[in-house]
């Protein structure tokens, strides 16, 4: 396992050029961010390329999964977004379900069709698409997915293995705890990580989750991806304080 570090989340309104040398200085040469539009991507790729840096995954933009009207912009974004993904060298994307609809059952029938629809356009440009659950009690209210094992079954349903789950132990921590037996009954859909600390998503240790035990467990049980740091320091990012990951 190793570290993908959020730009979005350690360096918000730092120019990579100068992030990047911080990072590789910590041991660590993998970054991933949020969205892509808003950035300068010429910038950024030479930035990548100069640094040696890989970019593991970012966010997918347009549309939403949840309302099958928006089906359509929402795959024209993903279009988009693989075309980035391939500038950057990303075989990653990340998506968000969208907002409930109503009717709970409905909306996850809806983000099912969705997430089928993209199977060509994943194939086609060679990418996974990694899906994330969100809390809906401090940080997303009204987000439609929200427990692992609903995500779990939604991906089993949709069947394409370029369809992934991120499981973000901040957010499911909050959602529905007993992270690591969640954790073990997903792990065949798995495809990334996030982690911060349980406690206003700072420090990794600032909270209940024993992360060097939760990542010692993960490694055993058989993931071998990336961890991504997506917590928000006060002050200092203090690297030397995160967890060996071995």
């Amino acid at each position: 396992m190793k570290y993908s570090v959020c730009l979005d989340a350690l360096y918000p309104g730092i120019d990579p050029a100068q992030a990047f040398p911080d990072i590789r200085a910590a041991g660590m040469n993998t970054v991933e961010f949020w969205n892509w539009s808003d950035r300068d991507l010429a910038a950024l790729e030479k930035a990548v390329t100069e640094n040696q840096m890989e970019v593991r995954c970012f966010c997918t933009e347009g549309g939403t999964l949840s309302f099958p009207q928006s089906h359509n912009e929402y795959l024209s974004g993903l279009e988009r977004s693989a075309q980035i993904a391939h500038q950057l060298h990303c075989r990653r994307l990340i998506t968000q379900t969208g907002p409930e609809t109503g009717d709970h059952v409905q909306t996850l029938r809806n983000i099912e069709e969705g997430l089928k629809k993209c199977g060509e356009i994943l194939e086609r440009e060679d990418l996974i698409l990694l899906v994330e659950p969100l809390n809906t009690r401090i940080d997303h209210p009204g987000y439609s997915l929200v427990y692992s094992e609903e995500a779990a079954e939604l991906l089993e349903r949709v069947g394409n293995p370029r369809i992934q789950l991120l499981f973000d132990l901040y957010h499911q921590q909050i959602s529905e705890g007993d992270l690591l037996r969640h954790v073990q009954d997903c792990l065949p859909w798995i495809g990334h990580f996030h982690a911060a600390g349980s406690r206003n998503r700072g420090y990794l240790e600032d909270g209940e989750i024993s992360y060097p035990y939760v990542f010692r467990r993960i490694k055993e049980m058989g993931y071998d991806g990336c961890i991504g740091l997506e917590y928000f320091p006060k002050g200092e990012r203090d690297f030397d304080r995160l967890p060996k990951l071995g």
